[in-house]
């Protein structure tokens, strides 16, 4: 695409390649490992050829994925190597999620580990407009922190909270943002993820 990398337009996910270019929003158009001239995001190069930080575990890597029912709560997820061609299809990308910082920079979750799959962080609704939901699964007793991040990467609000076995919730106030999209990061000792929602 002519437009990559081009000053003056909108690069939302801060890959180097602007929104009008974009083939996977919110992952990384701009990794091409094996140099096939296509973006490693929506083609599968062989495992060997995949980029280092993109893998989570033995013939596992990270996908930025896109519930087909709920497009709008977008998560990494550690998964099977075999599995990802399916998570394609699917409208899922290969990669983690690369958003920007309060600077224009690049800026990636930096913690992950092939369990933080077992949390199913969720929110609703989503669309919201006054207060959210965000429910996640845990299977043990630990503290997590609950970011609120913009789209621009700047820290919004954040919540600790002492997990417990099972299903946990928390209700967050953001009738006083702007419209928009968000993301929430969790954070804990055993793993990271993040999901985006939609302020109306």
């Amino acid at each position: 695409c002519e437009y990559i990398g081009a000053p003056d337009q909108v690069d939302s996910d801060c890959d180097n390649v602007v929104d009008e270019c974009d083939v996977c929003p919110g992952s990384d158009d701009a990794v091409d490992a094996n140099e096939d001239g296509e973006p490693d995001c929506l083609t599968l190069p062989e495992y060997d050829d995949i980029d280092e930080s993109w893998k989570c575990g033995n013939n596992k890597v990270i996908i930025t994925h896109i519930p087909p029912d709920n497009p709008t709560n977008i998560r990494e997820l550690c998964v099977s190597y075999n599995s990802v061609p399916s998570h394609l299809a699917s409208g899922s990308f290969l990669g983690p999620i690369s958003a920007c910082d309060q600077i224009g920079a690049r800026t990636l979750p930096t913690q992950r580990q092939a369990s933080f799959t077992s949390t199913e962080l969720t929110t609703f609704p989503n669309p919201a407009h006054d207060l959210i939901n965000i429910t996640w699964t845990s299977n043990k007793s630990e503290m997590v922190k609950l970011n609120i991040i913009g789209i621009n990467g700047q820290l919004i609000n954040r919540t600790e909270k002492n997990t417990h076995p099972g299903i946990n919730s928390i209700k967050e106030d953001i009738s006083q943002l702007e419209n928009g999209i968000y993301f929430i990061k969790m954070n804990a000792p055993s793993h990271s993820e993040i999901i985006k929602f939609i302020k109306t």
